[in-house]
């Protein structure tokens, strides 16, 4: 990925159950990071998707992205010794928000210790939608792991 005339890679991913964002005060369920760096390692960017489930419809189809994860076979979020393979398209994910056609982008931190100042965010807009069962594996993997909402305080937030 390149932005501000710099170019990043895939780092690694993970997911937050609620959201990390909030958008006119609506909370996401869950939200997808994917985290890119430098490739000396800085960490540079985050690319946050928000996903909530499809409210009207309990039979909804799945995201094939994540039907990809086998989140069944993925441990809970507080199992930090089990390790899974799987092969991931992180193409998928981003077709399934429509290519990030439409997101937000501000300068923030990294969410989690050493949270990190300097990184670019872009946030999906429109959430990636799931099955009420999808929803139910994710919670699974990722529940009550995002910090309290910070203050947007003198970020420029650009759509």
């Amino acid at each position: 990925m390149t932005f501000d005339g710099e170019t990043v890679y895939l780092k690694g991913l993970h997911i937050h159950s609620p959201s990390e964002h909030s958008i006119n005060g609506d909370r996401a369920k869950s939200e997808l990071h994917l985290v890119h760096a430098k490739a000396d390692g800085e960490e540079r960017a985050v690319v946050g998707i928000l996903i909530d489930p499809v409210a009207y419809e309990s039979n909804a189809p799945n995201s094939t992205f994540f039907e990809s994860l086998q989140l069944s076979k993925v441990p809970s979020f507080k199992d930090t010794t089990t390790r899974i393979s799987s092969t991931l398209n992180i193409k998928q994910a981003l077709t399934e928000v429509k290519s990030l056609d439409t997101y937000w982008t501000y300068e923030g931190s990294l969410t989690t210790p050493p949270c990190t100042q300097g990184l670019r965010w872009f946030v999906s807009n429109p959430k990636l939608l799931v099955g009420t069962a999808q929803m139910q594996e994710l919670l699974k993997v990722s529940s009550f792991s995002a910090r309290v909402e910070q203050e947007v305080w003198g970020q420029k937030v650009n759509v």
